[in-house]
């Protein structure tokens, strides 16, 4: 037994001390290495919980606003950096997921508005989930990322309550003999679809290097983009211009009202003293630009207006504009959105996003209003495929598909045809 017990006082001395030299041999490893980079974290206080501190270190704060409106709701998660999202809806409900941890305001919130009843977020190790409780009133929905700061837009649309039809009352006999007549076919939300080729006459636009002209290609552009309008869409299609002419800002959007339109699309193509710079871009708008790039091509693309009345540039007439185009900047950012997914897809083009900036041709507009500026003629190898008329046909049918979709998706909304996807 005393054998056995010396034994046993033996090992466990030698486990003891084969223990206490890794664990100085690890102090001094850790001390050489410096506490900002430790090979072992330090000993942590029962105070808090310890695992929150080394897992989500580098979640990502965001700032959450939800604002009600007349005809929708709209909520904009803002962000430090770009937040990647994917958006579903279930059930009653809208779910965004964030493939990170995210760190909100708030876990939950009450709205009540009639289109969202409650927000809540569930916040997990490595991703999060927003989940929208949606009110009796919500029909549909879009979102969109706008940047500096970094925003993901949603905007909920609400369904319009309908008024009860007065219920008279018929002899039996005398609808007996009555026919039940037909139901009329309701018509397209959207009508007539103005296009504005940028520039022309005296104001070229943008020069590429080999001397390709902007006003020439947008023209081209959109005549095709008529044509595949007018083959396929019950629409009425109406150009600014359709040769190449001088054409004041205020009269493209003068124009696009006085035939009624529903849709004002004016094309462009962008340019830049760094030659590298290229892809497409659309904007709507908005009296602050998303960035001094934005705030710069509106001013160029605003220089023949003041040039021609300076007063049509005064602080009366820009109030006038905004109020003309503030009740379409939904639709607007909608139909940017579209056209911009398309142009990306379609034309494997870099993708430079959906801003806003102050363009006096959309301003005026009553109607949803985009500008597009479908590459840059600045740049050799897009001019190159600008100069194309096979790529001038891509572009074209891209900026189709996107009005045919923006149509189906609007009429949905507005409840001329029934639901269909």
């Amino acid at each position: 037994m005393e054998r056995i017990l010396k034994g046993r006082s033996g090992a466990w001395l030698l486990r003891a001390g084969s223990l206490f030299l890794l664990y100085l041999f690890l102090c001094i490893l850790y001390s050489s290495h410096g506490a900002s980079h430790p090979l072992i974290p330090p000993l942590l206080s029962s105070v808090g919980n310890p695992r929150e501190v080394l897992l989500y270190q580098n979640e990502e704060k965001i700032d959450f606003r939800a604002f009600s409106h007349k005809g929708y709701t709209r909520l904009v998660v803002e962000s430090g950096e770009y937040l990647p999202c994917s958006i579903f809806e279930d059930a009653g409900q809208l779910v965004v997921y964030f493939p990170l941890r995210v760190s909100p305001p708030w876990k939950k919130k009450t709205l009540d508005d009639g289109v969202v009843n409650q927000l809540t977020f569930y916040v997990g190790s490595s991703n999060s989930t927003l989940v929208i409780s949606l009110g009796s009133y919500f029909k549909a929905y879009n979102t969109f990322h706008l940047e500096k700061p970094n925003r993901i837009v949603i905007d909920l649309y609400r369904q319009l309550p309908t008024t009860n039809p007065t219920i008279e009352r018929i002899n039996p006999s005398t609808a007996e003999q009555e026919r039940t007549p037909p139901i009329p076919n309701p018509s397209p939300a959207i009508q007539t679809v103005v296009l504005d080729p940028g520039h022309g006459g005296d104001d070229v636009g943008a020069k590429g290097r080999t001397g390709l002209l902007e006003k020439e290609v947008v023209l081209d552009i959109t005549r095709m983009l008529r044509q595949l309008l007018t083959s396929n869409l019950d629409v009425n299609v109406v150009l600014t211009r359709e040769t190449d002419e001088n054409l004041p800002l205020e009269q493209r959007t003068a124009k696009a009202n006085n035939v009624k339109g529903d849709l004002f699309i004016s094309i462009h193509t962008n340019a830049s003293r760094k030659r590298g710079v290229k892809g497409a871009e659309t904007f709507f708008m908005s009296y602050e630009p998303t960035d001094d790039e934005s705030s710069q091509l509106a001013a160029r693309e605003n220089f023949p207006i003041v040039l021609g009345d300076p007063t049509l540039a005064s602080d009366l007439q820009l109030t006038l504009w905004d109020m003309a185009q503030a009740e379409y900047l939904n639709e607007s950012s909608q139909l940017a959105e579209i056209i911009q997914q398309e142009l990306n897809l379609r034309l494997n083009i870099e993708n430079r996003g959906i801003k806003q900036a102050p363009f006096a041709v959309l301003m005026g507009a009553a109607m949803p209003a985009v500008l597009i500026e479908v590459g840059f003629i600045s740049n050799s190898s897009e001019e190159r495929e600008l100069r194309t008329e096979s790529y001038r046909q891509k572009i074209a049918y891209s900026l189709f598909r996107s009005i045919s979709n923006f149509i189906q998706l609007y009429e949905r909304k507005t409840g001329n045809y029934p639901l269909q996807y």
